[in-house]
């Protein structure tokens, strides 16, 4: 159920502000990551439980960030995403799973 909250929280924050709030953790920004490359129509990365965050931001975000199709708001949020010392955990991999798999805005 985390999962859906943590998507929730990602969609209402994407779509429902006319400036985009702070993204708070790993798990939001690994959400908007997997929406990223779907809306891109690449497949699901695979990066590892463990990894640091911001190094794989770094390494992820470059093939979407001038996709067509991905939405600005999103490359935006990748884009300025800065929160050092957040290492992978198993909910950022399913939080970017569930990213991908899910449809549309809102």
């Amino acid at each position: 159920m985390i999962h859906e909250l943590t998507l929730a929280a990602v969609k209402r924050k994407l779509y429902d502000f006319d400036h985009i709030p702070r993204f708070i953790n790993c798990r939001e920004i690994c959400c908007a990551l997997g929406m990223a490359y779907r809306q891109a129509g690449l497949p699901l990365p695979s990066p590892e439980a463990g990894a640091d965050v911001m190094e794989t931001l770094a390494r992820l975000t470059p093939p979407v960030q001038n996709a067509p199709g991905v939405e600005d708001c999103i490359r935006e949020t990748l884009a300025s995403y800065n929160k050092l010392g957040e290492i992978l955990d198993e909910d950022a991999l399913a939080a970017l799973r569930l990213g991908y798999e899910t449809p549309g805005k809102g």
